[in-house]
């Protein structure tokens, strides 16, 4: 449920790849909307959207269904490992990879 919060608008950029050394760092932790396990997690796009904004983060990331990312830096290392092909469908990223969001400025 939204209830408690607005999700501010994004737009998919891609899908890239994603590794240990991170691209976009982990944002888990750092917001309390991304609450509980990031494994069970519910509407993950919209609320990572919304921790990225808070930081005042232009992009972020969802991997593999639920690891939420963002960072000041994003824009300038998002693609540092490439595109991926890796993405499921749903928009959640995949197995080492990110799905990609611009938070557009207004």
């Amino acid at each position: 449920m939204f209830a408690y919060y607005q999700s501010p608008d994004y737009e998919s950029i891609l899908c890239y790849k994603e590794a240990s050394n991170r691209a976009i760092p982990s944002l888990e932790g750092a917001d309390p909307i991304l609450d509980g396990s990031f494994h069970y997690r519910k509407n993950p796009i919209a609320k990572c959207a919304v921790a990225a904004m808070r930081k005042g983060y232009s992009m972020f990331g969802v991997q593999h269904g639920v690891l939420c990312s963002g960072s000041a830096t994003a824009p300038e290392t998002f693609d540092k490992y490439g595109n991926s092909t890796a993405c499921r469908s749903d928009g959640e990223g995949g197995a080492g990879a990110n799905q990609v969001y611009l938070i557009p400025t207004k």
